[in-house]
């Protein structure tokens, strides 16, 4: 019961009397709880250059579904997206799903080529080479694990994206509960 769900973590936060930085707003009718993440991350861990970037927090409990995700602007995308083409129609999910049992617990779908497009990125712009680099300056012990890997980080020779991105293909998992928990299964499709 989703409106349940979103009372008792209203209930939370007020118990909490702004102790969390956990806040809310509503897209198309969903409350969204979005927490900075990234922020207290880069406050607690000031000289670190962490090579992937953590941003707003954000989950929301809709009528049937636990939505997460560690950039809330993509969850906005997915609220915001009503009379557009949904996941549920789209062949990649489609194929994924049909892997599902029929009662699950959780379920988890994963779209290979764009989790995987960014580190892409950075290695063919050399800004992960250059962020290890600055690390190994900064501290020995990353230098003497490194060494010469860093070098090979150099992807200026790297096709761009779009001529690799076919190899990439999504994945899912899902959770089924027995007697002496949860039985997690993931998996990969052709």
């Amino acid at each position: 019961d989703s409106d349940k769900l979103n009372a008792l973590i209203d209930r939370v936060m007020n118990l909490a009397a702004g102790a969390l930085p956990l806040q809310n707003k509503m897209v198309k009718g969903t409350k969204v709880y979005f927490f900075p993440l990234g922020d207290l991350l880069a406050a607690q861990m000031p000289d670190q250059n962490l090579p992937v970037g953590v941003g707003v927090v954000g989950f929301a409990i809709t009528k049937t579904h636990f939505l997460l995700t560690t950039h809330v602007e993509l969850l906005d995308k997915v609220l915001e997206s009503e009379g557009k083409p949904g996941l549920a129609e789209s062949p990649a999910y489609q194929k994924v799903a049909a892997k599902f049992p029929a009662e699950t617990s959780l379920i988890s779908y994963v779209r290979s080529d764009e989790q995987i497009r960014s580190l892409y990125n950075m290695v063919k712009s050399g800004q992960l080479a250059k962020a290890l680099r600055t690390q190994m300056e900064q501290r020995d012990e990353i230098s003497a694990f490194l060494g010469g890997i860093v070098d090979s980080l150099e992807g200026k020779n790297l096709p761009d994206f779009d001529v690799v991105k076919k190899y990439f293909q999504p994945s899912g998992a899902y959770g089924v509960m027995n007697d002496k928990g949860v039985k997690i299964t993931s998996f990969g499709v052709k």
